[in-house]
């Protein structure tokens, strides 16, 4: 559900025992530059069950991830799916494929008040796969329950790219 309010909109998504995904291939690919994602979230119910360092709890309320590339016959396009965690856990690889990788961002107190996160895409790439990383493609947002089917809600904010680099680590998350 989209709603305005404050002078601004929110997408609140919400799901049970489910995985869904919306995305938007970007009309003119990011080529690499300093810059960084930034978005801004309010936890409203986390899947109760979920773990990131397990395959049955891979689960988080809110995913954002970035495409390198495009799908080709020669293989699949890269993806990094920055993940609200409910504890620490280590980025990784996902499961499935050596062509996603999950960055798991855990905000320093899971609250009800507002939070962020800020990423850089392009050190994340270098971070996993140790080469040159192919322009963004596309940006999207997810929600995962589907491990654990649990429920799970939050609402999303202010999902922008700013012209700047994170200080010293390729991601963060906070309150």
């Amino acid at each position: 559900m989209i709603s305005e309010s404050n002078g601004g909109c929110s997408l609140e998504i919400s799901g049970r025992g489910a995985a869904a995904w919306v995305y938007r291939e970007l009309e003119a690919p990011l080529a690499e530059t300093s810059g960084v994602l930034r978005w801004e979230w309010r936890r409203i119910e986390f899947p109760e069950g979920a773990d990131l360092e397990r395959r049955s709890g891979d689960d988080s309320p809110l995913r954002v991830y970035v495409v390198f590339g495009r799908p080709t016959l020669l293989g699949p396009a890269r993806a990094i799916f920055y993940s609200l965690a409910t504890r620490p856990a280590p980025p990784r690889l996902s499961f499935e494929s050596a062509r996603i990788a999950v960055v798991p961002l855990t905000p320093g107190e899971l609250n009800v008040g507002p939070s962020y996160a800020a990423v850089d895409p392009f050190l994340d790439y270098r971070r996993f796969w140790a080469g040159e990383p192919d322009p963004i493609t596309a940006v999207g947002v997810m929600l995962d329950t589907d491990a654990t089917g649990d429920d799970a809600s939050v609402e999303l904010r202010a999902l922008t790219w700013r012209a700047s680099r994170l200080d010293s680590s390729s991601s963060e998350a906070g309150t």
